[in-house]
This record gives structure tokens, C-alpha cells and sequence, in this order.
């Protein structure tokens, strides 16, 4: 039994290869029709109710036409939080908050108070990449016809541009030069001045940079002798405290690993920086005392675990 450790969602907008199976790609969709979830509070209790999630998929309509009707009459912007309210959306009971995560923060890693209105999508068609060659077999394959002109491990440190040219020089004195050059660092990078821009970028750029800061998303595996948890493929965790530790995944379900009793925690934002503070013992202490506050204290002791760091100082300034 493989799982790789890098990106596992797709969503429907990307061209896959030969090289991902259809076998290896499974559908991710909290549907309110189906019930691919079950909430359940901090007693243990499945407390999924019918009319909330009615009222959420409600309120994700008037978002959509508020959004057309914004966009027409050329609106000021705003963010999600204040645009739900305005559409009469309050998350006052714990199941409404982890609800409104599943679908927000789950899927944009950000608070609804940090996201802006305008530039809010709906969701797409998402997949779980089981593949144990990795996401990043896809960009492998599509790269077979030029990977040995890609340099790896060559860390930017400046780049010079002007209309005749660019010149890139890196941490280790290489220089290497060209008549265009396309930048794909992340926002972090930019942000935080990692790489040294000869002239400067303009300020409406620095600007642009600055509102669009890097995110922060921590997925972590939890393996166990055997599962015990609800036959759903995600359990959304309604704790007093909004993002604690909200979305568990069954990686059993829909038959991604069938029989790996392996359980998928996700955490974002403030809650991702904290676990990634601090031991892996602390956290799986942490994850076990919810996992036993539902599921009763007689529930196995995990036999191993793995977090996927996106927000560590190497990763947060990756390009």
C-alpha cells in the first residue's frame, strides 16, 4: 500500500495523461444529496440536519446572483463573510460553522473574512489522487520531451530584465540568460523579497502581490489496525472551536485504499501554522482526545501518522 506525499487533489479543469489512471482518481463532492458526510458534534452524536444544509445550499445560490449583480452594476468588493450575511447566512451553532468550512476554507484554505467576494468561484468537480507514482507523475509525462533542459535545485536570487533580455542568477553564482522569462514564483516568495528584481517590480504589482498571500493547508494521515469510524467519506467534526481539526476523510471510502484503515485529517489557516509548530506527538495526542471524545475511548491507538507540511519555511517559499 502506497500513498505519495505530495499534492492528492486534481480538479476537473486539469488535462490528464495516460500516465494517472481513471482507477487512481476518485470523486471528492460534499453533496447535500447523496450524504457523502455525516456531522458529528463533540458528544459523538450525528447531529447532520436536513435543513441546514438546505439553507447553506440556499444561501450559495443568492451568493452566486449577488455576485452577477455586483459584477454588473461594477460594486465594490467585499468578503465572503460579509456577503453571506448579507444573504442571511449566520453560522451560530457549531454544525453551520464546520458546514460553511467544508465548503469554504476546506477548499480555499482561507476564513470567509479573508476571502474576497468578487474573486470567490464556485466549486468544481474534485478528485483524490491515489496514485501511488504521484501528482507529479502527470507534469513528468507531459515534460518527457524537454526534461533534460530542466535544471532542478538552481534557487533564484536575482533576476534582471529589461526590453532586450533577462538574466537570472542564483544563490550559487550561475548565471543563465534569455530573450523572455516567465515567473512562476509563489506570492510568498515575491512577498517576502526571497528573490531580488533588477528594476524593481512596479507598485501596482507589489500591491496585486500582497493581496493574494499565500495560503496555509496541512493534510495529515493517520494509520490505525483497523477502521472504526462512520461509513462516510468525510466526517465533518462540529468542535465549540471553528477549525478544529473539522474535516476527517475516510480514505477507505469509494475504494481509494480499500482496507488501509487510514484516516485523512485536514486543517488550514492558523490551525495548520499551529500544527506544524509543534511535535507529531502532540499533534496525534490532540487528533486521538477528539477521535475518542466521538468514537469512545475503546478506539485503537494509531500506529503510525504523517503530515504533509505546505507551510513550513522551505515549502512556504517554494517556487
Amino acid at each position: 500500500m502506497l500513498l505519495a506525499l505530495d499534492s492528492h487533489w486534481a480538479t476537473s479543469h486539469y488535462i490528464l495523461t495516460d500516465r494517472t489512471s481513471p482507477n487512481h482518481l476518485h470523486r471528492k463532492k460534499l453533496s447535500y444529496v447523496d450524504y457523502v458526510f455525516a456531522i458529528r458534534n463533540e458528544q459523538g452524536e450525528d447531529i447532520t440536519d436536513r435543513k441546514v444544509l438546505k439553507e447553506f445550499a440556499e444561501a450559495e445560490e443568492k451568493l452566486i446572483a449577488l455576485q452577477e449583480l455586483k459584477s454588473k452594476d461594477q460594486r465594490p468588493d467585499m468578503s465572503v463573510r460579509a456577503a453571506l450575511s448579507s444573504v442571511g447566512w449566520k453560522p451560530d451553532t457549531p454544525a453551520k460553522s464546520v458546514l460553511e468550512y467544508s465548503v469554504l476554507d476546506f477548499e480555499f484554505a482561507e476564513q470567509p473574512k479573508m476571502e474576497s467576494f468578487m474573486g470567490f468561484e464556485s466549486r468544481s468537480l474534485d478528485f483524490f489522487v491515489a496514485d501511488p507514482r504521484g501528482y507529479g507523475s502527470i507534469f513528468l509525462k507531459m515534460a518527457d520531451n524537454f526534461r533534460d533542459r530542466i535544471l532542478l535545485n538552481k534557487i533564484v536570487k536575482h533576476v534582471s530584465y529589461t526590453r532586450y533580455g533577462i538574466r537570472v542568477t542564483t544563490v550559487n553564482g550561475e548565471t543563465f540568460t534569455a530573450d523572455y522569462g516567465l515567473c512562476t514564483f509563489s506570492t510568498s516568495v515575491l512577498a517576502n523579497d526571497s528573490v531580488i528584481f533588477s528594476p524593481k517590480l512596479p507598485q501596482w504589482k507589489v500591491e496585486a502581490i500582497s493581496k493574494v498571500p499565500l495560503a496555509y493547508y496541512t493534510k495529515i494521515f493517520i494509520k490505525f489496525p483497523y477502521k472504526f469510524w462512520d461509513s462516510h467519506e468525510f466526517i465533518l467534526y462540529a468542535h465549540r472551536i471553528r477549525g478544529h481539526y473539522p474535516i476527517w476523510m475516510d480514505i477507505e471510502a469509494r475504494d481509494i485504499l480499500p482496507g488501509s484503515a487510514i484516516l485523512h485529517v485536514t486543517v488550514t489557516g492558523e490551525m495548520s501554522l499551529k500544527v506544524e509548530g509543534q511535535s507529531d506527538s502532540e499533534t496525534l495526542k490532540e487528533i486521538m482526545t477528539e477521535l475518542r471524545k466521538v468514537y469512545g475511548s475503546n478506539i485503537p491507538n494509531a500506529q503510525g501518522k504523517i503530515h504533509c507540511e505546505m507551510s513550513s519555511p522551505t515549502n512556504d517559499h517554494k517556487a
